[in-house]
């Protein structure tokens, strides 16, 4: 279900993601996401949602961080309340009801809204039980390594099951109080923070250093005792890396940010099983392992965040490639055009 956990730094992310807290650079965020929360809850309750007023549900799109509020201010107001309604109370499954309201041909979607606002709506409602969809989010599945390989296949409401399956396994490893606070820790993931305040406690680190030195020559003793399991994994390793370096995906990506984004963008790659050793035998790293990948991503800032990310990875049958979560043929001919695409529908040109 999950990519390898890998070496992740959870504790890492998480006294990150304290310090920040603490130190009130997530105050912003919070205030533009989750301040007015606790009042949409009341404004969505099923005996409310008939007097619901445009302006509230104008309210509610700006803070889910809506971008097209010209097409959302042109609904009637009655179409709003019947698409709220069916999402939140309606008998049918989550996932069909995730899936009609979210995905474009959908018969309770809104115009200008998709995931991102469908998702908020159920987690403003009940933040103890649905997950927020943004890409910040996804972006810190990556990196933390549990990053699920078939998010984006299939319909919006599978998609969703799945990340309510992932994200609870965020929220157990940290031990939040519910999805905003994780929304919150997944955003702090994501951002680059800088300043002495936002140092790692070097005590912590240095006993990590002292452990690790202990365990070098049992590690190295493991190492030699290496099962046909682990050799079949570093086969399958080696041939994701071949892979990546024959399709040239990080030229592709950077040839994209320097002509298309006056090199704006940020290209990062994420290798799931290189990371630090120190935290492989951390209390947060139990996870039952499945596929490696190797994921590029191009962000940027443009009306909000955006993004393109290639993913290499091995499932059960065979190495795959996705674009955006669409999975295309693992040839140089096939990427060019499918990226070309997805720069487009992130743009939504």
């Amino acid at each position: 279900m999950v990519t390898r956990p890998g070496g992740a730094d959870w504790l890492g992310s998480l006294q990150t993601y304290q310090q920040a807290l603490s130190d009130g650079r997530l105050n912003a965020y919070r205030n533009r996401r989750w301040r007015q929360s606790q009042e949409f809850a009341g404004w969505l309750d099923e005996q409310n949602i008939p007097s619901l007023t445009a302006e509230r549900a104008q309210a509610i799109y700006r803070a889910s961080g809506g971008r097209k509020s010209n097409e959302f201010k042109a609904i009637p107001i009655e179409e709003i309340r019947d698409s709220l309604d069916f999402l939140l109370f309606d008998t049918l499954g989550l996932e069909k009801r995730f899936d009609e309201s979210a995905s474009n041909e959908g018969a309770y979607n809104l115009a200008g809204s998709g995931k991102e606002f469908v998702s908020y709506i159920l987690c403003a409602r009940d933040p103890g039980l649905f997950a927020f969809w943004t890409p910040h989010g996804e972006r810190a599945l990556r990196r933390l390594g549990i990053y699920p390989k078939d998010l984006n296949r299939g319909n919006l409401g599978l998609g969703y099951m799945d990340l309510l399956e992932v994200m609870n396994v965020v929220r157990g490893r940290t031990g939040l109080s519910d999805f905003r606070a994780v929304d919150e820790f997944t955003y702090s993931v994501t951002q680059k923070f800088t300043g002495g305040r936002w140092r790692v406690n070097m005590a912590w680190r240095d006993s990590l250093a002292e452990l690790k030195e202990e365990l070098a020559n049992i590690r190295a003793e493991r190492l030699s005792q290496a099962s046909d399991e682990d050799a079949e994994i570093e086969k399958e390793r080696e041939e994701l890396s071949r892979l990546a370096d024959s399709l040239r995906v990080s030229e592709l990506l950077s040839d994209m940010n320097r002509t298309l984004l006056d090199g704006q963008g940020t290209v990062e790659k994420i290798v799931s099983w290189e990371a630090d050793e120190e935290d492989e035998d951390g209390p947060m790293a139990e996870e039952e392992e499945d596929a490696d990948v190797i994921a590029l991503i191009l962000t940027w800032e443009e009306r909000g965040e955006r993004e393109l990310a290639i993913d290499l990875g091995v499932a059960d049958e065979g190495v795959y490639v996705q674009i955006n979560g669409i999975e295309i043929r693992a040839e140089r001919e096939a990427m060019e055009p499918a990226l070309l695409q997805a720069f487009r529908e992130e743009l939504e040109l």
